[in-house]
């Protein structure tokens, strides 16, 4: 096996071992502040996904437009469970084991309308940084990895800020 294959083994776990974290680290700090177990983080995503690519093909917005649109459809699709779903079983006492079937089941919801909207082919967003790829001693990695690493490094080092250990 050549060394350049093994450094981009590496790298490859490194940027999916951060998607891992960035998606933990979600549930964790929702968690820690609501104490509901949210299970929907990914269909989240997935709304602010395909408005996103909806907005650069279909509507033409620049990239720069499209990605904020997407989150901010993402954000919208969960004030709305909040308000009509979560804000509801609260108020009448709900049990943690509740609120993670609640995300659950709708988190199947979700798909199923985002498979029903956006169809069965699949639709891809330009990578951050572009579809570029760096080399990096003999192994090559996308651009759009490096971005994700350096964004993930960044959040967690600004949640550092806000973490005390032994709460």
């Amino acid at each position: 096996m050549s060394m350049s294959l093994i450094i981009q083994a590496v790298l490859s776990g490194i940027t999916n071992g951060f998607v891992y974290a960035l998606i933990g680290v979600g549930m964790a700090v929702i968690y820690k502040g609501t104490r509901i177990v949210n299970a929907m983080q990914g269909e989240f995503a997935v709304v602010g996904g395909l408005v996103a690519v909806f907005a650069l093909q279909a509507v033409g917005l620049p990239y720069v437009l499209a990605i904020p649109a997407g989150i901010a459809a993402g954000a919208a699709s969960g004030l709305v469970i909040d308000l009509l779903f979560v804000r509801p079983m609260t108020r009448r006492g709900a049990t943690e084991e509740s609120y993670l079937l609640l995300t659950i089941g709708l988190a199947f919801t979700l798909s199923a309308a985002a498979l029903y909207v956006g169809g069965r082919d699949s639709h891809l967003l330009p990578g951050i940084g572009g579809d570029g790829v760096v080399e990096l001693l003999g192994a090559v990695t996308p651009t759009h990895a490096l971005s994700l690493i350096g964004i993930a490094a960044l959040l967690v080092g600004l949640l550092r800020l806000f973490y005390t250990p032994g709460r």
